[in-house]
């Protein structure tokens, strides 16, 4: 059973997740960017995945910081930190 972990992101960023479909869950230990599965905006976590990775990938810093948490699933991610808008 997976469990969704909160304090890794802030409140904010934590509604734009999950109204994004994916959140930061806790998984036998292991924090893991997964799908929503009840709001079936992904089929599948890989589908999370490759969102977040392109949201990253145009600039986000959110979905930047989470590229660690699923390394190997990100490869070919740009290594280059997005730029802050300010």
């Amino acid at each position: 059973m997976t469990t969704v972990i909160q304090q890794s992101l802030t409140n904010e960023e934590d509604q734009t997740a999950q109204s994004e479909g994916w959140a930061l869950f806790d998984a036998g230990g292991e924090v893991q960017l997964q799908k929503i599965d009840e709001l079936e905006v992904f089929s599948k976590d890989e589908d999370a995945h490759a969102f977040v990775k392109q949201l990253a990938d145009a600039g986000s810093l959110l979905h930047y910081e989470q590229l660690p948490l699923n390394a190997a699933r990100f490869e070919g991610v740009s290594k280059r930190k997005p730029k802050l808008p300010f």
